[in-house]
């Protein structure tokens, strides 16, 4: 078989470890979002007359986007007048929570003198965990999700009227301020490239996107382990630009912090339309940082919220794949299949869908309805989860593959960084992957050593291991040859005291794993003096016999379980024709292993 040189420590993608957010050039330095608030008291409050709820759904009918759409309530609509505002990107409303939720909340938004439609904006439904600190300090107000839009420089608000009062609102607006032109347009770099190399996408790290960390008031808290990945998305426009997106980031980084009393972003991720991805809530895009995303179910679980609102429009493409990769990557790091279920402890309050303790079985990838009462991520990238599972899927189960085939081949977990390598080759040829492992010398190292021990008793000293990794090398031997070449030398007859009848029985017990008999060693010994060591072993070692116990063993290490007869019979002749590295790079590649490596 023609063999490859490789290394199972990966060639070094520039810049793409795992656990490291990916190094691309310098983005902005850390840039102070501006944040404007405008109090909504009764008085900025008036009922719509007939004749504007008769344009309204006159507009409504006619698909005027620039109109207000028509009220949703039974009964009469209060509106705001034009509030006029510095430039924004990202707005919420907020309140006292004793007050109660306002009902039927909407905004339009002027972006370049245009109006926008009428959009409903909805209470957050997300927030940090009942019981922790963040959440005690957040419980102070209450606000809507973020909206983003794509500049807009005066918003509208209207409410349901038919409650006793009109209520007292915060109209929060942010702008996320400019970056200082020293860095690059971090929006626009592709998931694609060398990362596609890897199973780990890139990600615009915080410094890069400009976060301010001086509006970060906690320190990360981590959980023992991440169990789902749950997808979210933003409210607003989908009309934003790719040099717009890092400044929506910080936006919703303000609002969350300076609004919601959070201590920081929400998200561990948030993606844009155009496929890039951001880091978003601090302490290591690797680590299973706990974030604020999904109250009741932020332990154990990871955020990645879709930048826009895909409750009305398709998702695209690229946001679709780039959310498949950073779950797929995510998950793999913890053993997850992505395409699997899992069981998550709700911590209840909030809007949770669960009471506190309850357990609840649910789609390793999930949408925030699964655990919360909402409509995140909206219909149409909800109805994409399933195809999300599914490719997500292929990555996790790969990555538990290549972590099994390190087990058996190394005895050793691998590191992020080599299940990364590895995952893209397995996916395209298993063989070829076989082939590189097999080839690689931290393995050839490792079977050189078993062969000192199994044939020798002893572990290869320094000079040694370097004769036969040069050997390896230059392809004057190969794997196979070397436990037979040491049963020819004269430390393994020394071994047996130095007596043909000892080598006999020394090389039953190596070959055979059986001792031999009176008669075995009587006719051994002959041959020894007819025709010498080499033809000895060649007859024992490769016998039938052999190949069937090295049959067994290898089903054993690698199926965990005894070879059938019609395959031992397979087998028996294959490995005296082709060898046994041909037989365990087969059990490496079957289906069989594949499966039996998942968790």
């Amino acid at each position: 078989m023609k063999r490859t040189t490789a290394v199972l420590t990966p060639l070094l993608l520039a810049g793409f470890l795992l656990g490291d957010v990916v190094s691309l050039p310098a983005g902005p330095a850390a840039v102070a979002p501006r944040v404007e608030r405008t109090v909504l008291a009764g008085q900025a409050w008036r009922p719509l007359s007939a004749s504007e709820a008769s344009v309204r759904e006159a507009a409504e009918a006619a698909g005027t986007a620039a109109e207000p759409l028509a009220a949703t309530s039974t009964g009469g609509e209060l509106q705001t007048g034009v509030i006029e505002t510095d430039d924004f990107t990202v707005l919420g409303l907020t309140w006292d929570p004793a007050a109660g939720d306002p009902v039927d909340l909407r905004v339009r938004v002027r972006e370049s003198g245009t109006w926008s439609a009428w959009q409903p904006l909805a209470t957050n439904d997300e927030g940090p965990d009942a019981g922790t600190e963040e959440y005690e300090r957040a419980s102070a107000t209450a606000g809507t999700d973020p909206f983003v839009t794509a500049g807009a420089d005066a918003v509208q608000v209207s409410v349901d009227g038919t409650v006793p009062s009109a209520p007292e609102l915060e109209v929060v607006t942010i702008d996320p301020g400019e970056d200082d032109g020293t860095g690059t347009d971090v929006g626009t770099v592709p998931l694609s490239g060398a990362s596609a190399a890897s199973s780990q996408p890139a990600v615009v790290s915080r410094a890069q996107w400009g976060a301010q960390e001086s509006l970060r008031t906690c320190t990360p808290s981590f959980s023992s382990t991440v169990k789902a990945a749950v997808v979210h998305h933003t409210a607003g426009t989908n009309n934003y630009t790719a040099a717009q997106s890092a400044g929506i980031v910080r936006g919703i980084y303000a609002y969350h912090t300076q609004s919601l009393g959070w201590c920081d972003v929400g998200y561990n991720v948030l993606v844009d339309k155009f496929g890039t991805v951001y880091e978003g809530r601090y302490g290591g895009i690797d680590k299973a940082v706990r974030g604020a995303h999904s109250g009741g179910f932020n332990n154990e679980t990871f955020g990645v919220s879709a930048m826009g609102n895909y409750e009305e429009v398709a998702a695209p493409p690229a946001l679709v794949q780039a959310i498949t990769r950073v779950v797929g990557w995510k998950l793999a790091r913890y053993g997850r299949n992505a395409a699997g279920t899992t069981t998550l402890t709700s911590a209840g309050g909030g809007t949770s869908r669960y009471a506190d303790g309850a357990q609840v079985t649910v789609p390793v990838v999930l949408g925030h309805r699964d655990v919360g009462l909402t409509a995140c991520p909206g219909r149409n990238l909800y109805s994409q989860l399933g195809a999300i599972r599914a490719e997500a899927g292929v990555v996790t189960q790969l990555s538990s593959y290549v972590a099994s085939v390190y087990g058996h081949l190394l005895g050793r977990v691998p590191g992020g960084s080599e299940v990364d390598f590895w995952v893209p080759i397995a996916r395209a040829d298993r063989w070829k992957a076989a082939d590189g492992f097999t080839g690689s010398e931290e393995y050839r190292r490792r079977y050189i050593t078993g062969a000192y021990v199994d044939v020798l008793g002893r572990t290869p000293d320094a000079s040694g291991m370097a004769f036969w990794l040069d050997r390896l090398a230059t392809g004057k031997v190969g794997l196979d040859a070397i436990r037979p070449t040491f049963m020819d030398s004269a430390e393994f007859y020394q071994r047996a005291g130095g007596t043909d009848g000892g080598f006999v029985g020394n090389l039953y017990s190596r070959a055979l794993s059986r001792q031999a008999s009176s008669s075995d060693i009587t006719f051994w010994t002959g041959q020894l003096r007819t025709s010498g060591r080499a033809a000895v072993i060649s007859s024992i070692y490769g016998s039938p016999e052999s190949a069937r116990n090295r049959v067994d063993r290898a089903y054993r290490q690698w199926l965990g379980r005894p070879a059938a007869a019609s395959e031992r019979a397979y087998w028996e002749s294959t490995v005296l024709q082709r060898g046994d590295e041909f037989m365990r790079m087969s059990a490496m590649v079957s289906q069989e292993y594949f499966l039996k490596a998942q968790p």
